[in-house]
């Protein structure tokens, strides 16, 4: 006859080997590998960053050539406009010298007029020129900006990549920004 103890050792032991071949039977349904300190053995870790969207797009060098493009373009214009001003001082010290006639006072008075009114369009239409330039440049250097984002986001294993401007509070040690920088403008060409 056995004593108590050792029924309760053969109880014990039998409830630990109908234990261990359920788990055994349950795990081998789950074709998920077991996960070892919350990260899954053939499964790459997925991370979260954050960057300074607009550091970025100021830091691209083709924002750089389209700022300098656009600069260029407005010391040009203004040049010519300068020059337009020009022969309107020489004209209004024609008209004020005191040596003309009437009519020939007239004749520069319509010309001059007619010049600040041509200085005047020019101006009206130089802005509005430029300022669609600049938003349509924009607007292609952030969509590039937005797909190299992606690329470097899958490229490096990211889950989610969100501007630092959206974030309450983030560990630094999360920010991408200068990484970023040096990706977008390591092949700004593709």
């Amino acid at each position: 006859m056995m004593n108590n103890d050792s029924i309760k050792f053969r109880f014990i032991l039998l409830l630990f080997l109908v234990f261990c071949l359920t788990s055994v039977a349950v795990l081998g349904q789950n074709n998920k590998p077991i996960a070892l300190n919350n990260e899954e053995i053939n499964e790459p870790t997925k991370k979260i960053g954050f960057a300074d969207f607009l550091m970025i797009y100021h830091s691209y060098s083709k924002t750089k050539l389209e700022d300098d493009r656009l600069k260029k373009e407005g010391q040009e214009f203004q040049a010519r406009i300068d020059a337009d001003r020009d022969k309107i001082t020489e004209l209004e010290k024609k008209i004020n010298s005191g040596i003309l006639s009437e009519k020939e006072k007239d004749n520069l008075n319509k010309e001059m007029e007619e010049l600040k009114t041509k200085v005047n369009q020019d101006i009206q239409e130089f802005k509005l020129k430029i300022e669609n330039e600049r938003k349509e440049a924009i607007d292609k250097i952030i969509e590039e900006l937005r797909v190299k984002v992606s690329d470097y986001g899958k490229e490096k294993g990211y889950a989610m990549i969100v501007d630092r401007n959206e974030l309450i509070f983030s560990d630094t040690t999360l920010d991408l920004t200068q990484e970023m920088v040096e990706y977008v403008n390591k092949n700004n060409n593709q």
